[in-house]
């Protein structure tokens, strides 16, 4: 074995190996229903990201990362009109596996949908890591005190002039916008709650507009974190989202049709 490989990754890869083909799915979706499973992922970051001293921080120099989509020749990528880690944001995985099974579900809910892969290059680009236990820890603390100056900064000036700075829609008002807040605050307070890749669930609405101005302040493009997908049998496990709000990071990008492929 391999002295930097991580020791259960080396054994499930054996595991596998050895076991007749038709029961290694099973073994693989067995063991990714175990915490060392997704701490040896997470692990594997570091082979190719730079970190800062608490890991809290990584930046690639060069990076592949992927796309799935049911819209065939996109020539550049734009914010997700739904963004749901911040406000404005472009979704990528490291696994392609994830992005190709999302475009088979999408196409399948879609009888004349498509599937397609996109394999896009980000360069010198800097990420804040809620991809790990042990960074989601130090992250939260620091995203609930830049909260509670938000919260100060809606005291201490006209609302008018606080909502135009983040670009709130004049609709929405300061009760609303003083509740999101103090509600994401309490979710983040919660033990453990950050921990099962549910970090939209605080980071999109009015609450993401905060987020994504949380991470861009500290001069970051983006963030990685850890979520499920949304269908029982394709998507589900968990995969590391690298979220980007800098569209400038994309270098290149390539595109692959899924069914050409499987032919």
């Amino acid at each position: 074995m391999n002295m930097n490989e991580n020791p259960f990754r080396a054994e499930l890869a054996s595991e596998i190996k050895k076991s007749p083909k038709e029961s290694r799915s099973e073994i693989l979706e067995s063991a990714q229903a175990s915490v060392d499973y997704w701490q040896a992922k997470t692990e594997k970051l570091g082979q190719f990201a730079e970190w800062s001293e608490d890991r809290t921080e990584l930046s690639w120099k060069n990076k592949n990362v992927y796309h799935g989509s049911t819209v065939p020749e996109i020539e550049s990528f734009e914010f997700a009109k739904e963004s749901t880690i911040g406000n404005k944001a472009m979704y990528f995985t490291i696994d392609p596996a994830l992005a190709m099974g999302y475009a088979k579900l999408r196409s399948e809910e879609r009888s004349d949908g498509e599937a397609h892969l996109y394999e896009v290059g980000l360069s010198d680009i800097r990420l804040q890591n809620w991809a790990q236990l042990e960074t989601v820890s130090i992250l939260k603390e620091k995203l609930i005190t830049y909260l509670e100056q938000v919260i100060q900064e809606i005291k201490d000036e006209a609302y008018e002039r606080f909502a135009q700075k983040y670009g709130i829609q004049p609709k929405i008002k300061e009760s609303t916008v003083l509740n999101a807040i103090n509600d994401t605050m309490e979710r983040i307070k919660q033990e453990g709650f950050l921990h099962e890749g549910n970090i939209k669930n605080v980071a999109s609405g009015i609450p993401g507009i905060f987020f994504q101005n949380f991470v861009e302040q500290n001069g970051f493009d983006g963030v990685i974190t850890w979520e499920g997908g949304d269908d029982p049998i394709r998507t589900t496990k968990p995969g590391i989202s690298v979220v980007v709000y800098n569209p400038e990071k994309i270098s290149w990008q390539k595109p692959y049709s899924l069914e050409e492929r499987a032919e």
